[in-house]
């Protein structure tokens, strides 16, 4: 499981070493008052200590999750990893439970689990749970009923031959302030109670078990060191503010706000201090937004939309473009998916991880047209498989699974640049063969005849051609199809089409095309996309720069993806955001906040911070980052205050009028509807240390006036009787 690396850590040490001579003629009086000065001084520093380096420890004294990885050095970078028992025996492999991520989570999202080292065959259970208390100590809570926002507190599964399994599994920050607790029972027991999920003082976890582990071949559903795992989780807070900051007012189409958050870490510095309130929605609602003068910056990820284009020439002044494009950060739209597959033997089913989809496979899966897996791109497969066969079962076959036998599409019902790329691919890919097993398969139709069929049977029957909007036409006629408003929408449809492993006998699918950052923070896995070559492909940092190089360049400076282009190594569908930021009419303070505003953004996607970056994002190439920077310097640049200079016969005095900076209630950085701010990783220590410092001086703190006031005292005597002995050598006198 790839998991993103969090910064380096990295400590640094700065010791400032006094080797001055004492003067020989020093009284004893003196050295009393040095002593006494040294004491205060060890005094204040630890006063300084508790104030500058305790706010930023945690308010909790839990103990630590054991972190040792079985079978390897460490865990990996992100993830909480524990094993059962714990810790492991020495010299010996246990069952481990690796869990990413587990820390900072926003709302609702979904964590990745993966278990390894199991008995093969095993039964291993997931539960969400109270965690007040050690397994040690009694025994957990564990939520019982199902809520809207997480419908499956509980799910089972089975260990594969290797002894591992692996599934996506949604949390849920449940605060006692005016929310009904989540029911809950102690697993193993008719005990019920009820809990809240909210870090201290209702720390929570991911409880695992497998009930015949280290039992004697008995069944023993109670948790406990022996037999189970909690994994505890803690949920990302407001940051404390930044009196300091101007507020820039932003809106974006989902996928990018993932970033904001990160790039507040980094605001609270500098001379220009800045911090996006972002609302989420879709492009052209951004753009609008500007527009009317709601929003004072946008983010985008189809700037050439012909919508988007018309509301941006509303930005032109006298013929001139009022507005500046900035690209900020590269993603991708992938096809995310939830499936499962079930056992030849046993019809055990098991989550399915893998999949591969050629654009004709897209075209049907999103429109519902391939909704049962024996129409779903029905060709000639070769003697191997009978003669014809579903090309969508076959080239996605496991061998000793059955895969699914009914599929599900759930896209974006409002204007979206993921329904706008999507379409523009389909309709431009060309019909490439594909292999199994060395024989030649062509599928019988271009992906855009698929989709405009799939469209047409679906009930929009005014539709012609191929479609040239971003906005899904709604479909009547389908078997399993949501269009919802947000990426939230689609993964809550989605998830209830495909249940846990536990909750079906029958193996499903279901898609949905979003932006790659949003679909791995709701739990689910991109699938590889075939190319103009011919080549599978998943979203990665080389592919998703070879797309950029082939991409279209633009009169406006943006880039286009070319999906014609045959680059093997290349992902179709790469997604390079922009800023859209008016240039016209702006005052200083403003125009500065924007510009650190970017700078920040930049400094995680290009710059010395990248590996903050979320999952979804890669870096932005050089070429890209280049061209962000001279468009700021171009486009961006700080214009001074006015100046006003007053002249004597004898002197010139320039004064510049002073400039009061913005400051605001401390807000959460990114809001979006029905979206909660995204989860961040943390930032380096030494950055989150000087943020701490800042909030606790700044923000009208006075724990600062003991140790500063020691501190002074502590200076006058070390160094006072010094000073005065010189100062009475220069002029005769004697101590």
């Amino acid at each position: 499981m790839k998991t993103r690396q969090d910064p380096e850590m990295k400590k640094c040490d700065r010791t400032t070493m006094r080797t001055d001579k004492e003067p020989v003629a020093t009284t004893a009086t003196a050295g009393v008052v040095r002593t006494v000065g040294r004491l205060l001084a060890a005094l204040a520093a630890g006063l300084w200590f508790v104030v500058l380096v305790a706010p930023g420890a945690s308010a909790t004294s839990r103990p630590a999750i054991v972190t040792t990885h079985a079978g390897s050095s460490s865990c990996p970078t992100g993830a909480s990893c524990a094993t059962i028992p714990s810790p492991c025996p020495k010299g010996k492999v246990c069952p481990e439970v690796i869990i990413s991520p587990a820390t900072n989570l926003g709302s609702n999202q979904w964590v990745f689990i993966s278990a390894e080292h199991f008995p093969p065959g095993a039964i291993i259970y997931v539960y969400y749970c109270s965690d007040k208390t050690t397994l040690a100590q009694a025994d957990p809570l564990c939520m019982l009923q199902p809520t809207p926002e997480l419908l499956n507190p509980q799910i089972a599964l089975t260990a594969s031959p290797s002894g591992s399994a692996a599934i996506s599994f949604e949390t849920e920050e449940n605060a006692n302030d005016g929310n009904t607790a989540l029911v809950g029972k102690i697993p193993g027991t008719q005990t019920t109670g009820s809990f809240y999920c909210d870090d201290d003082p209702d720390p929570c976890s991911i409880d695992v078990t497998d009930p015949l582990l280290n039992s004697g071949g008995v069944v023993n559903l109670v948790l406990n060191p022996k037999n189970a795992v909690a994994v505890p989780i803690t949920f990302a807070k407001p940051t404390g503010g930044c009196p300091s900051a101007t507020f820039v007012s932003s809106a974006s189409e989902f996928g990018i706000d993932r970033l904001f958050p990160i790039a507040a870490q980094y605001d609270c510095t500098g001379k220009a201090p800045a911090i996006a309130v972002n609302v989420a929605n879709d492009s052209l609602s951004a753009v609008t937004s500007v527009v009317g003068g709601a929003s004072d910056i946008a983010f985008i990820d189809d700037p050439n939309s012909p919508d988007v284009q018309a509301e941006l020439a509303q930005l032109d002044i006298g013929g001139a473009q009022g507005y500046t494009l900035v690209p900020v950060a590269l993603s991708s739209l992938v096809i995310a998916f939830k499936a499962t597959m079930a056992t030849d033997d046993t019809s055990t089913v098991v989550p399915d991880d893998t999949f591969s989809l050629t654009p004709n496979m897209v075209a049907g899966l999103i429109t519902n047209d391939y909704s049962y897996v024996t129409g779903a791109d029905v060709a000639k497969c070769g003697r191997a498989y009978g003669g014809t066969c579903p090309l969508l079962e076959a080239i996605n076959d496991v061998p000793g699974f059955r895969g699914p036998g009914e599929y599900g599409g759930y896209v974006r019902a409002d204007t979206s640049s993921s329904t706008g790329e999507v379409f523009s691919w389909l309709c431009d890919a060309p019909t490439v063969p594909v292999y199994l097993h060395g024989f030649k398969v062509r599928e019988r139709n271009s992906a855009a005849s698929v989709l405009v069929s799939g469209l047409q049977g679906g009930g929009d029957t005014k539709l012609k051609s191929c479609p040239d909007t971003d906005v899904f036409p709604s479909l009547l006629n389908v078997f399993a199809w949501v269009a919802g408003s947000d990426p939230s929408t689609q993964v809550t449809k989605l998830s209830a089409f495909v249940p846990p492993p536990n909750a079906t006998v029958q193996p499903v699918a279901g898609f949905a095309p979003m932006n790659a950052s949003e679909a791995n923070y709701y739990g689910l896995l991109p699938a590889a996309l075939q190319n103009a070559s011919g080549r599978f492909v998943l979203p990665t940092a080389t592919s998703l720069d070879a797309a950029v190089a082939d991409s279209t360049h633009n009169a406006n400076g943006t880039l286009s993806p070319n999906f014609t282009r045959r680059n093997p190594a290349a992902y179709p569908l790469p997604e390079i955001w922009y800023a859209v930021v008016p240039i016209a009419h702006q005052s200083h303070l403003q125009q500065a906040a924007e510009r650190t505003l970017l700078d920040d953004i930049l400094k995680l996607s290009a710059g010395s911070q990248r590996r903050d970056l979320p999952p979804g994002f890669v870096p932005l190439p050089p070429s890209l980052a280049r061209q962000a920077s001279r468009t700021i310097s171009r486009d961006l640049f700080v214009v001074p205050p006015t100046t006003t200079t007053t002249t004597t016969t004898t002197t010139t005095t320039t004064t510049q009028p002073k400039v009061t900076p913005t400051t605001k209630a401390p807000v959460t950085p990114t809001t979006q509807p029905k979206v909660t701010a995204t989860t961040t990783p943390k930032a380096p220590p030494t950055t989150r240390a000087f943020q701490s410092t800042a909030f606790s001086v700044a923000g009208h703190s006075d724990s600062w006036m003991a140790p500063a006031f020691v501190s002074v005292v502590a200076g006058a005597m070390l160094f006072g009787p010094g000073l005065l002995l010189k100062t009475r050598r220069r002029s005769g006198g004697v101590i």
